[in-house]
């Protein structure tokens, strides 16, 4: 895999990534579904940050 591929791969990751974080959950769900989406959005804030991290080392060589 090039750089370029996996450049690519990575900011198809964060779109996902982003795209997630913004969705909401409807008014009135049930405590264990604003549980389960807090913990998802835990984790993708986690990936988002491993992702731009090698983001930054690709660029930096």
């Amino acid at each position: 895999m090039t750089d370029g591929d996996r450049l690519l791969e990575l900011i198809e990751e964060l779109v996902e990534l982003k795209v997630e974080l913004h969705a909401g959950i409807p008014a009135g769900s049930k405590p264990e579904l604003v549980q389960l989406v807090a913990k998802k959005r835990y984790e993708d804030q986690q990936r988002l940050e491993r992702v731009r991290g090698e983001i930054v080392a690709l660029f930096n060589g």
